[in-house]
């Protein structure tokens, strides 16, 4: 099994919806039916745009009222849960993703019973973070590897400026020191990567469409990257949420190919 292979089933396994689902809260349906004005003012002081509603026996959720529906108790301002609104507490996050590009929220079913709501807000939480921090790791090794067996004998470095090779020495000096010593290719930094990835003929062809697309895609990859490790409140900052979910699919795509011309 590759490496993609395994970090997906890793994530697939751990990192999951309900490691970011937020509780749902919940009233009964006579609460509604006789006390929609206070529902509707809770709502708007705790700023809930939805709240589930359950019966009155078994206090299950069977549906939800959004904040911007409810003028009465009417039957009208009641909207019943579709499925493709509904998603495991046991989805992975990869996979749960991309719903946000034509969703404002998903519900979350623990075994048989919708308990809690996933928000785009929470696609700002650790795991999320986790998992695409773990993708771009991937992928910085990924770009390792194909310059060792694209450029033969350290050419790499005559593709370098001497203040870029020169900061990567130092690293290594520094790590060689505390007797942690690798490669300097792997102290090079990841926009340097990059633009070795993309300089090399051979290898921009196969990953990129073009060498417009190859700058753009890893330009984006590298402010990804630093918004995750200067922990920026928003992963991703410069970019709306469709491109920063697609952006994220454009890295796993990219992966792939890495693996393919790896094997």
């Amino acid at each position: 099994m590759s490496t993609i292979e395994d970090l997906t089933r890793l994530f697939e396994e751990t990192l999951t919806a309900k490691y970011i689902a937020e509780r749902l809260e919940t009233r009964t349906l006579d609460q509604l039916k006789y006390n929609a004005n206070n529902i509707s003012r809770y709502m708007e002081d705790n700023n809930y745009d939805v709240i589930g509603l359950t019966d009155d026996d078994k206090k299950i959720t069977i549906c939800y009222l959004d904040r911007k529906d409810i003028t009465s108790g009417s039957d009208h301002a009641i909207r019943s849960f579709e499925p493709l609104d509904i998603v495991s507490d046991t989805a992975p996050l990869r996979s749960v993703m991309p719903l946000f590009r034509e969703k404002e929220r998903v519900f979350v079913l623990e075994n048989t019973v919708i308990r809690s709501i996933i928000t785009k807000a929470d696609l700002q939480k650790q795991p999320i973070r986790i998992f695409i921090f773990g993708l771009i790791s991937l992928l910085e090794m990924h770009f390792v590897s194909l310059v060792e067996k694209y450029y033969a004998d350290g050419s790499w470095k005559k593709q370098l400026s001497k203040d870029r090779l020169d900061q990567a020495e130092e690293v290594f000096n520094h790590r060689k020191e505390r007797n942690q010593e690798i490669s300097l290719l792997n102290c090079i930094q990841f926009c340097d990567r990059g633009s070795l990835i993309r300089k090399c003929t051979k290898l921009s062809q196969k990953l990129f469409d073009s060498n417009t697309n190859a700058r753009r895609l890893l330009s984006r990859i590298t402010k990804l990257r630093n918004n995750l490790a200067h922990a920026h409140e928003d992963i991703f900052l410069g970019l709306d949420l469709n491109e920063g979910i697609q952006l994220v699919q454009d890295i796993e795509a990219l992966l792939v190919k890495c693996e393919e011309l790896l094997e």
